[in-house]
């Protein structure tokens, strides 16, 4: 399992046997986070990263002249097949864009390009399906972010730009170390190596924040925040330290909204959300759970279930719904391992219509495929039967903004 965080939204990648899971989730002022909805792929995931992509496929307003496309908040996926799809955060529709060039690392993500690797080469793909080589030299880490390349290499950093497929260099900065990761805000720039740190200014000069620790990792939020498996130090945007907030675990993500600033860690399956203040001094996970309720949350991802034939599935369905009590949490985990959509449609369309009507109290936002043709092949019984209108629509509320029609 792992996530990737942009403007309070949580995108967490589920492997599930080849047909893996996005699920996304919101995180509000207070650190409180809600699951969004979440989609199924019929393929398994390379890499994954925020962008924008256009909401819709080119249209024309009646005069002839093209309309304005909309670009949402998505991940952008690697797929196995070599395909790349973007996912929409806010109406989960899938895309699925057929891409020259098979990508193995996504770089970054500007303006509806991919800027990735493939077999050792650096490359500029976009989303139409155009992509071209683009010569660099040798690096150890590489970031695209506003049009500036920054290129780490065994002794430092180099900055320049993309021109006619070259990286053409403007500056070049001596760090003393490999400068295996590199983060950009703005005009704040930090080289680091798992050890060393260094925040660049805009005379290509360097100042030292850390040295001889090991493991670390740099985030810049606003400020800048240099993690270690037991510390999270807090660095002004000019290089000032700040302070330091000890930590019982590794933090994944420093990250900023509205202002105020978030970390966010894992322990197994489960993903933790916390906002920190100036009067922050540590951040514990206590029994599995945040030390501070109040301003922090817990979200679990079940483990990836084993996947099943459609005749083992329907036939310890039809056992479950058949049962006068009816357990919510089996029914869940059996559906959870068929994905297939035309196996799906089979079983529902062959349930009995008390059945059916068990099924669809009994699933959830994760498992959308079932929802769909649940919906679709049945809504109009449900909504005539015995259960409970005001339960129904609560139902569709909270399940409806994960189903994805169109195929």
């Amino acid at each position: 399992m792992t996530y990737r965080i942009h403007n309070g939204l949580i995108a967490q990648h589920v492997p599930r046997s080849g047909k893996d899971e996005f699920r996304f989730h919101m995180v509000d002022q207070a650190g409180k986070s809600s699951l969004h909805g979440s989609v199924f792929l019929e393929d398994s995931v390379i890499d994954f990263a925020w962008g924008k992509a256009p909401s819709s496929k080119k249209k024309r307003e009646l005069n002839g002249t093209a309309k304005n496309l909309i670009a949402d908040d998505s991940v952008i996926a690697i797929l196995s097949s070599g395909d790349v799809v973007s996912i929409s955060a806010q109406s989960r529709v899938v895309v699925r864009h057929e891409v020259k060039t098979k990508l193995s690392k996504i770089i970054s993500i500007e303006d509806n390009t991919i800027w990735g690797l493939s077999k050792g080469s650096f490359y500029k793909v976009e989303l139409d399906a155009k992509s071209t080589k683009v010569k660099v030299p040798e690096f150890v880490s590489i970031v695209i972010k506003s049009g500036v390349t920054y290129i780490g290499t065994s002794s430092g950093l180099f900055i320049g730009r993309i021109y006619k497929n070259t990286f053409e260099k403007e500056k070049e900065i001596k760090t003393g170390f490999e400068v295996s990761s590199i983060e950009v805000q703005d005009s704040v720039v930090v080289a680091s190596s798992t050890s060393q740190a260094v925040l660049v200014d805009g005379e290509a000069s360097v100042k030292e924040l850390i040295t001889g620790e090991n493991e670390v990792k740099i985030q810049v939020a606003g400020e800048i925040f240099i993690i270690s498996s037991e510390s999270l130090k807090v660095f002004t945007p000019t290089g000032d330290y700040v302070k330091n907030v000890s930590t019982s675990h590794p933090i994944d993500y420093v990250f900023t909204m509205d202002g105020s600033n978030y970390v966010s860690w894992h322990s197994g399956a489960d993903i933790h959300v916390q906002q920190i203040t100036d009067d922050t001094d540590s951040i514990a996970l206590q029994n599995g759970t945040t030390a501070k309720p109040k301003s922090s949350t817990l979200i679990h991802v079940e483990d990836a279930v084993q996947e099943l034939d459609l005749k083992s599935v329907e036939g310890r369905l039809h056992d479950i719904l058949g049962q006068d009590d009816v357990n919510a949490a089996d029914v869940t985990e059996l559906c959870s391992a068929l994905h297939n959509d035309d196996d799906v449609k089979q079983i529902v369309s062959d349930l009995p219509q008390e059945q059916v009507e068990r099924l669809f109290k009994a699933l959830n936002t994760s498992t959308p495929v079932w929802l769909k043709w649940l919906l679709l092949m049945h809504g109009n019984s449900i909504a005539k039967s015995s259960f409970p209108v005001k339960n129904l629509q609560q139902e569709l509320r909270s399940n409806i903004g994960t189903i994805h029609v169109d195929r």
